[in-house]
């Protein structure tokens, strides 16, 4: 037997096909070239033309983009520095006591449902 004797379809099923296919065909072409259009158009306004917009003096514009800068920066060192250390090593959740689980890096939440479990 060859496998075309199993893919018979009736002109009904093959209308059904062809038009499930054409709309597959158009929902890929509106997601395809239609949406990213529509997001290009989307306005975005940086900091300094909102500021030159308000008619701010460009002392204070360059001093405000100053300190924003200087605060992103801040926060990277921050998000560095402040990462939790974790020691990994062999335990055996039934006999560690809160202290121990939370030094391996689970959250306050799931050591105390582990506690609790016991």
């Amino acid at each position: 037997m060859r496998i075309q004797e199993f893919i018979i379809f009736s002109k009904k099923e093959r209308s059904i096909i062809y038009a499930l296919s054409l709309i597959l065909i158009l929902i890929y072409a509106y997601n395809s070239f239609i949406v990213p259009k529509q997001k290009i158009k989307q306005n975005t306004i940086s900091l300094n033309e909102i500021l030159i917009k308000n008619e701010i003096p460009e002392a204070e514009i360059k001093k405000i983009i100053k300190q924003s800068t200087e605060i992103s920066q801040k926060k990277k060192t921050y998000e560095k520095n402040n990462k939790p250390k974790i020691i990994l090593s062999e335990f055996d959740p039934n006999t560690s006591d809160s202290l121990h689980l939370i030094s391996l890096g689970f959250h306050r939440f799931t050591v105390s449902n582990i506690i609790r479990y016991r």
